[in-house]
């Protein structure tokens, strides 16, 4: 099932399952900002904390060929949800907020990180992991 996801807290979580023959995982943005750029350095600080490796990541902005690609398209807020619907032209993927899978959520946004210092970024990565390990859960159940 090829899958667009917050990609390396749900690529984590399926390789600690042994599902990788599953699942097509990448990760990009909506925004061309960073495009070609190593991820934050308090990204790199929390994701080694939890056992995650963001080696080799780079920024990348999505792409017309991601709509084809892929069945899924995970969005971390409604804005970038609206914005992905309005470029999906002709495309059969499903596009969803991640936060529809958090039960702690109260709203579908996953905030931003860069104001929050070191603990913005711990509780991004607590809100990620939780909400992509239910969202693996469901797509494992629904198969």
């Amino acid at each position: 099932m090829p899958f667009a996801v917050g990609g390396r807290n749900f690529r984590h979580l399926v390789e600690r399952r042994s599902l990788e023959h599953k699942y097509l995982i990448d990760s990009c943005g909506t925004g061309h900002w960073h495009v070609g750029e190593p991820p934050h350095k308090n990204s790199l600080l929390v994701a080694k904390k939890h056992g995650v490796s963001l080696e080799g990541q780079r920024a990348r902005q999505i792409c017309s060929n991601d709509f084809q690609m892929f069945d899924l398209i995970v969005a971390m807020d409604r804005q970038n949800q609206e914005d992905l619907f309005s470029w999906s032209h002709n495309s059969n993927a499903r596009i969803i907020c991640l936060r529809e899978f958090d039960s702690a959520a109260d709203n579908h946004d996953v905030p931003d990180p860069y104001y929050g210092g070191l603990e913005g970024f711990q509780s991004v990565y607590e809100i990620l992991h939780r909400s992509c390990l239910a969202l693996l859960e469901d797509l494992e159940k629904s198969k």
